[in-house]
């Protein structure tokens, strides 16, 4: 089937970036067009029953107890027709890599009907009597018919289970 050219063209695919598609009457242009066009026919091949799966964490924030030993974190989809995965990372807010958690990162994979997966993160249990810190979490890089949701950040509080310290004197003597 031959286009005319400055024909605006409606993708069906709801999120997906390509939304408009403009024939360019440029040789260049029809070839990049047609380039185009291919790729968003495989997909919708490919797809055709796939709904697109919103990927984000179940909560903006988690909380652990210092002597647990490990937090689990929880990443839900809707959207459960197809296979997906999304990277997962972590960076230092107020708590530090090797001191209070063991930085970790990776790649959850969803299967065709999974709604959630989850993660762990090692926490460093010490006798330091110090404030709550923090663990700032992040979702990138969702593969397959996959988005991010608004909840593509987290944060982990790592509460404090030390006692303060005390001070005992017991030989006093007044002159």
């Amino acid at each position: 089937a031959f286009l005319e050219p400055n024909v605006p063209i409606r993708s069906t695919l709801g999120s997906c970036p390509m939304r408009h598609l403009t024939i360019q009457s440029q040789p260049t242009g029809t070839r990049a067009l047609r380039l185009i066009l291919f790729s968003a026919v495989v997909l919708l091949a490919t797809h055709a029953h796939a709904q697109i799966s919103v990927i984000q964490f179940k909560f903006s924030s988690y909380s652990v107890n210092e002597a647990a030993g490990s937090a689990t974190i929880t990443v839900t989809r809707t959207g459960t027709t197809s296979a997906v995965s999304v990277d997962y990372t972590m960076v230092n807010g107020t708590a530090f890599d090797a001191e209070d958690y063991t930085r970790t990162s990776g790649t959850l994979s969803f299967a065709i009907g999974d709604a959630s997966e989850t993660f762990s993160v090692p926490i460093l249990h010490d006798l330091m009597d110090e404030t709550s810190e923090t663990v700032n979490l992040s979702l990138r890089n969702p593969q397959g018919v996959a988005s991010l949701g608004g909840l593509n950040t987290a944060t982990l509080t790592i509460i404090d289970d030390d006692d303060p310290p005390t001070i005992s004197i017991n030989d006093v003597t007044l002159i």
